[in-house]
């Protein structure tokens, strides 16, 4: 079964095509078609989709300075958001069920200063989502 660390259960449902190099799209979509058909283990730390991203370390994530910091509180506000925890398992579509719950906090706490922002907003669940929630977003 694939394993999403928190941040992951949220951001991957905007998926849609961009990432760091090939290797890393690959895995992402390898990872979405396993998801559906098998669903998903809510994990902490590095996932199944970080083992292929260029900024991985040893000590986790080395995108920036604070980047592993900064990631841990997603994960974490994301697994309290969507009520789950480490080593739950669930269905894609049932954890899809969830974002219109959770979007609107969600966006607050983590999508205004995103790197991959502009690529979700291409994504249409994203964009329904966003104006679902009118003034929270």
């Amino acid at each position: 079964m694939i394993r999403f660390r928190g941040h992951h259960l949220v951001c991957l449902h905007f998926f849609h095509g961009e990432g760091y190099s090939p290797a890393f799209i690959s895995n992402l979509e390898n990872a979405l078609d396993s998801v559906l058909l098998e669903g998903v283990e809510a994990c902490e730390g590095a996932d199944d989709i970080c083992v292929k991203c260029p900024s991985l370390r040893e000590a986790g994530c080395g995108y920036s300075e604070n980047a592993d910091t900064e990631i841990r509180k997603m994960d974490r506000l994301a697994m309290d958001l969507l009520g789950m925890h480490t080593g739950e398992l669930l269905q894609w579509d049932e954890l899809e069920g969830r974002l219109a719950g959770i979007f609107g906090q969600w966006f607050q706490a983590c999508c205004f200063q995103c790197n991959w922002r502009p690529a979700c907003e291409r994504n249409e669940k994203w964009g329904r989502l966003k104006e679902s929630n009118g003034a929270d977003c």
